[in-house]
C-alpha cells in the first residue's frame, strides 16, 4: 500500500468518523433536552423520575461518542500502526455498545415512563406500534452492528497482511 492510499484511507476514516461522532453529540445533547423538559411537565413522580434516567442517559451517550468516536490528531506521516491503532479502537467500541451507549439505562428510563399508564389499563393498545418499532429497531441495530464489525474485521486483517 502507498504512503497516498494509505493517506487516503486515514482522511476517509477521520471523515467518517468526525460525522458519525458530531451526529451522535448533537442528537444526544438535543435528546437531552428533550427529555429534561419532559421531566419538568411530568406530573407523577414515577414519570419524572423516568424522563430525568432518559435525559442523563443522553448526555452519558453524548459523551461516550465522543470519548470514542471524536478523531484524534493524527501524526504528520500516516503509518499502518496509527491506522490499525484506530481500527482496532472503532473495533473495541462496537463490542460492548450495549453497555458503552447506556443502552440498559435508557430502557429503564423508558420503562419508568411507559409501564405505570400500561400498568393502569390505559393505552395498551396504543402503545403496541411503539414496542413493534423497538423490535424492529433492535434487529436493525443488531444486524448494522455486525455489519460494521465484520467490514472492520476485514479490514484489520488486510493490515496485519500488509505488516507481514
Amino acid at each position: 500500500m502507498s504512503e497516498a492510499e494509505l493517506r487516503r484511507r486515514v482522511e476517509d476514516r477521520r471523515k467518517r468518523d468526525g460525522e458519525r461522532a458530531l451526529m451522535g453529540v448533537v442528537i444526544g445533547l438535543a435528546l437531552g433536552l428533550v427529555f429534561a423538559l419532559a421531566a419538568a411537565r411530568a406530573s407523577a413522580p414515577i414519570t419524572t423520575a423516568g424522563w430525568g434516567v432518559l435525559s442523563l442517559w443522553s448526555l452519558y451517550f453524548a459523551y461516550q461518542v465522543r470519548r470514542w468516536l471524536w478523531p484524534e490528531d493524527p501524526p504528520t506521516t500516516p503509518s499502518l500502526q496509527f491506522y490499525r491503532e484506530e481500527v482496532e479502537q472503532r473495533l473495541a467500541y462496537g463490542r460492548q455498545i450495549w453497555l458503552r451507549s447506556g443502552l440498559p439505562v435508557a430502557f429503564l428510563g423508558l420503562a419508568l415512563v411507559i409501564v405505570p399508564p400500561l400498568a393502569r389499563g390505559r393505552a395498551l393498545l396504543n402503545a403496541a406500534p411503539f414496542f413493534i418499532l423497538l423490535v424492529a429497531w433492535a434487529v436493525m441495530f443488531r444486524r448494522q452492528r455486525r455489519h460494521e464489525r465484520e467490514a472492520l474485521e476485514r479490514e484489520l486483517a488486510d493490515l496485519q497482511a500488509l505488516e507481514r
